[in-house]
């Protein structure tokens, strides 16, 4: 009995469970029906393309209004003060220093013809006194070789009497004889009296020449007495030292007292208002400091030195260039001399004023590209990109050739996030306005000739920009700035 009323339990139970389970299958799969769904829609969600339209960025670039200008550049260098006259100050003679100029200090000016220092002349008057001495003795042996040449001379014109006297008796003698009224006999010794007068003149000649000999040596003698005499007085001169020019002392290293060798130097005289600074350039630099004939041109140059500073003209270039230098040497002369404050020794910055460049304006270095192009806004506040001549670079700036770009506004700083097609926002610096754009005019037949022909003749323009320039002058109208520019070219 009790067996059997579990049976339908048990069958209750399990009809129980497996409708569980149906319903729990049956949930899991709509769950997952509809997980299906889900993903099925948002990947074709994620598929279809935005419709949300995106802006375009824009960057804020510093601009400059690029405006034509006349531009003087400068070459930078360093260079040392120098002066154009430095003479050594050095004893002539050796001895003790007997007197010394109360200028003789460091820095102490000496004028001209000024006495700078003494050394004791003992020496030297003794070798003057001696030296006369033998002048005296030369003189005396010269008077008395003249005196002996003169009687010399009188013997000789006696022994020539005397030879005619005795040619006259062998005459007569001879004369007799062919009367027949001499002999032989008187006629031969008539003539061996005349041979011996011959003789004694011809002795009486050699007598006179001997004479004349020592004449001329006692003048020679006295003529080397008289150098010796020389030279002890300008050794006596040089024991007081004076000065050749005006000029300030240093290097000084003598005391009064004190003992010097010949030759030694013992202070430096620097003339301090004719100096010169000498610096070094590039060949580059260089190129452009010379005229059409390679001769130097006389341009004005800067000198900066700490506080103080001059004006100097370049005036000549160094002949060769140093082993193991470059570029070339130059030197500037300076204005003003001592009164400029400088002097010989100071290191100082010196700046070249070249000829003035019209028709250009000055940009930052950082604007231009390697391939000298520059980023102009233009249409839409777009960025163009536009070739450019770089005339000069100057440190951290650049100097261009203005041609077409004037009035344009030019980036100032160039950077990779900026580019050709980039749309910008400038920003101009303060003060700063757009000028408006350049006037056309225009020309007449003559002008534009004229003008024509200038360019033409210009070897110096390259030929791209020769040909821009051609072509906007063939125009109807021309920019009045490059009339400008190209007539101040040519001189007016």
């Amino acid at each position: 009995m009790f067996v059997g009323e579990l049976v339908p339990i048990v069958r209750f139970l399990k009809n129980s469970v497996i409708g569980l389970f149906l319903v729990c299958l049956t949930f899991g799969l709509l769950v997952y029906a509809g997980s299906i769904v889900s993903t099925a829609v948002v990947e074709r969600m994620e598929n279809q393309p935005q419709s949300r339209p995106v802006r375009e960025r824009i960057y804020a670039v510093n601009v400059v209004v690029a405006a034509a200008e006349s531009v003087i550049p400068k070459i930078s260098s360093f260079g040392e003060v120098r002066s154009l006259r430095t003479l050594e100050v050095r004893a002539p003679v050796g001895g003790a220093i007997i007197e010394l100029s109360p200028n003789f200090v460091e820095g102490g000016v000496i004028e001209s013809g000024e006495f700078i220092l003494a050394v004791d002349p003992s020496d030297a008057q003794s070798a003057v006194d001696l030296a006369l001495a033998d002048q005296q003795d030369a003189e005396v042996q010269r008077n008395d070789a003249v005196r002996e040449l003169a009687l010399a001379r009188e013997e000789l014109s006696a022994a020539d009497r005397q030879t005619d006297l005795r040619m006259k008796a062998l005459e007569r003698q001879e004369q007799l004889r062919e009367r027949g009224v001499g002999t032989d006999i008187a006629v031969e010794n008539a003539e061996l009296v005349l041979s011996s007068a011959e003789q004694a003149a011809l002795n009486r000649k050699k007598l006179v020449a001997q004479a004349a000999t020592r004449v001329e040596q006692a003048e020679s003698l006295v003529e080397r007495r008289g150098i010796g005499l020389k030279e002890a007085r300008r050794k006596l001169k040089e024991t007081r030292l004076v000065a050749e020019f005006t000029g300030t002392l240093s290097n000084v290293n003598l005391v009064q007292g004190g003992l010097v060798n010949a030759n030694e130097r013992v202070a430096q005289l620097v003339d301090p208002d004719q100096i010169e600074v000498s610096f070094r350039v590039s060949n580059e630099q260089y190129a452009r400091t010379i005229g059409t004939e390679g001769s130097l041109l006389p341009l004005k140059v800067d000198v900066q030195g700490a506080s103080l500073s001059a004006e100097a003209t370049l005036v000549r270039e160094s002949a060769v260039v140093a082993e193991g230098q470059t570029g070339r040497l130059l030197f500037a002369a300076i204005d003003g001399g001592r009164r400029s404050g400088l002097r010989p020794g100071d290191f100082v910055q010196v700046t070249i004023q070249e000829k003035p460049l019209h028709g250009v304006f000055v940009l930052p270095a950082e604007a231009a590209d390697t391939d000298q192009r520059l980023l102009v806004v233009g249409e839409e506040e777009r960025l163009v990109e536009k070739p450019v001549r770089i005339l000069r670079k100057q440190g951290n700036q650049i100097i261009v050739a203005a041609d077409d770009l004037v009035g344009n506004m030019v980036v100032a700083q160039r950077s990779p996030v900026v580019g050709a097609g980039i749309r910008v926002r400038p920003i101009l610096p303060e003060n700063a306005s757009v000028p408006d754009a350049p006037e056309d005019v225009e020309l007449s037949e003559e002008d534009r000739a004229q003008l024509v022909a200038y360019v033409e003749s210009n070897t110096r323009m390259p030929e791209a920009v020769k040909q821009r320039i051609l072509d906007t002058l063939k125009k109807d109208k021309v920019p009045q700035s490059m009339i400008d520019r190209l007539r101040g070219g040519m001189g007016g």
